[in-house]
Formats: structure tokens, sequence, C-alpha cells
């Protein structure tokens, strides 16, 4: 069905539609798919069709990048490029839900050991942001990240 979506959307020339059409189709994959449907041939697929349709600076792009970024596990190198380009789009846009998401899947993503105190610094800065128009279910998954980080970093909350 999302492939008929994308066909329509794509011959109206409709940018938008095209790109809500892809996160939708890779919402759908993890929801069915679990967190490893990222390393597969259809979620990339959809990942590159979202890159090919999201405009800069948009909320779109913002989360084009972190589709593709999922898609670089083995290439760590390649993908924190991306999710740190992701997180700056969506502070400057101002928009929360995009910014949580993209705070959640920078933080349950493999980082190297240089990178871990910038973990940490996300992890105590999430977890204290207001959560105002950020949906409930970014909320939950976001704050066992920062759970999970910050104890990893020796902060017990005591």
């Amino acid at each position: 069905m999302a492939g008929e979506a994308f066909t329509l959307a794509e011959g109206l020339a409709d940018r938008g539609r095209v790109s809500r059409v892809c996160q939708l189709a890779l919402a759908v994959l993890v929801l069915y798919g679990g967190g490893m449907i990222r390393l597969g041939p259809d979620f990339r697929q959809w990942a590159e069709r979202a890159d090919q349709a999201a405009a800069p600076g948009t909320v779109e792009r913002v989360y084009a990048d972190i589709a593709l970024a999922n898609t670089l596990y083995e290439s760590q190198s390649r993908a924190l490029p991306l999710r740190r380009g992701a997180l700056a789009m969506a502070r400057a846009l101002g928009d929360r839900q995009a910014l949580f998401e993209v705070a959640s899947h920078f933080l349950v993503s493999p980082g190297a050991p240089k990178d871990q105190e910038e973990r940490l610094r996300l992890a105590r800065e999430f977890s204290r942001l207001p959560r105002e128009g950020v949906r409930s279910p970014t909320i939950v998954r976001l704050l066992g990240q920062c759970r999970t980080i910050l104890m990893a970093g020796g902060e017990r909350g005591e």
C-alpha cells in the first residue's frame, strides 16, 4: 500500500506528500519489523526515497537524515554527522517532537568511546527539558535511553 501511495504522490509532483508517505512507510517497517529492520533493504529504499523528497531546512529533512543514519549501523563515522545535523536542524526549527525523536535515535545508536561524553551531555539535557508538544511514546523511549546512559556514566540519581 505504501508503494501505491508513493506512486500517487510522485505523480502529483508533491514533495511534501512523497516525504510523508516515506516517513509513514519507515515507521510501519519499524513497528512491524523491530529495530533491526533498519539494516534491511526495504528500510534503506524508503530512507533513500525520503532523502530525495525532503527539502532542505525542513522537519522532513530532519527525519530523512535520521532514517539515513539508521541505515549506517556499521558505519557510525558516516552516521554521526547525519545525527548531529538533524539535531541542530530540529533545534533551529523549534519542532519539539522532531527534536526529541532525533535525541532518541542519537542516544540509542552505538557510539565510539570518544563520543560517550556527547551522549552523556545529551542525556542530561533531555532528561531535564520540558516535554510539552512531544508524544508520550517518544518521551517514554527517550527517558529510558537517558536513564541507561546516565547510569552507565556513573550518575545514579543519588
